[in-house]
């Protein structure tokens, strides 16, 4: 499903004109915890303990035959496997294990693509045991990554952006309790610490990230995603949700 989203007014013009080329027209829709962490390999139980330990070395990323990306905006779906890159999709949101992130770049690149990642995976993982969002679980999850050296697919765009969190808004995804704006800024931050170049993206309405008398310094982009049996309208969703980015 297509998705708009916001981005903050500190940015330079071009940057913002760059993640919105990126980031605007992603296909997809479903629950993040659904997705597969990995289209192509499914670790055995020794490799997911590795990941969650942070045990794991860096690898290689292995030379690809390479296509060069289109143009435009990407076009894809959520954990759109990587062997379907470079035909019709060439963009995708992907949950992939750190042991296998720079494999599958490389060869994401090789095809022509790009892709948005979630770090910390599903929200089973960043809960604590009654359901609350849990900031220091987010960011051990997010810290299995630390070790992996992928600026350089940050660098050339392969990489869209970190999606952060999903529907932070939402209290029935977290316990009766919103995620509250100061701490979508601290993950934002903790991001930046390890990757300052990687756009960092929320998935929320833009009023609900105004509704807040901080400043966003490190989160760069909201993310407003479109259904079609909600809004059946497109335009009138598309219009509303950036008029209200631009207030």
């Amino acid at each position: 499903m297509p998705h708009s989203f916001r981005l903050f007014r500190r940015f330079a013009r071009f940057r913002a004109l760059v993640a919105a080329a990126l980031v605007l027209a992603l296909g997809g829709c479903g629950d993040d915890d659904s997705f597969n962490p990995d289209s192509s390999t499914t670790p055995d139980a020794a490799d997911q303990v590795a990941a969650l330990d942070g045990s794991l070395n860096p690898v290689d990323a292995q030379p690809v035959a390479s296509i060069n990306y289109a143009g435009g905006i990407p076009i894809g779906t959520f954990a759109q496997p990587t062997s379907t890159f470079g035909g019709t999709f060439n963009g995708a949101m992907r949950n992939i294990y750190p042991q296998y992130l720079l494999r599958e770049l490389a060869a994401i690149k090789g095809r022509g693509g790009k892709v948005a990642l979630k770090l910390s995976f599903g929200d089973r993982y960043i809960k604590d045991a009654a359901g609350n969002f849990s900031l220091s679980k987010w960011k051990a999850r997010v810290d299995l990554f630390k070790s992996v050296n992928f600026s350089s697919y940050i660098k050339d765009g392969t990489i869209i952006g970190h999606y952060l969190i999903d529907e932070p808004q939402d209290v029935a995804n977290w316990n009766g309790r919103p995620i509250p704006q100061a701490t979508l800024e601290e993950m934002a931050k903790h991001s930046k610490e390890r990757w300052p170049d990687m756009v960092t993206i929320v998935r929320t309405w833009p009023d609900y990230l105004d509704n807040w008398d901080g400043n966003y310094r490190y989160l760069d982009a909201a993310w407003a995603q479109y259904a079609a049996n909600r809004w059946p309208n497109a335009g009138a969703f598309l219009e509303e949700n950036v008029s209200k980015a631009r207030a």
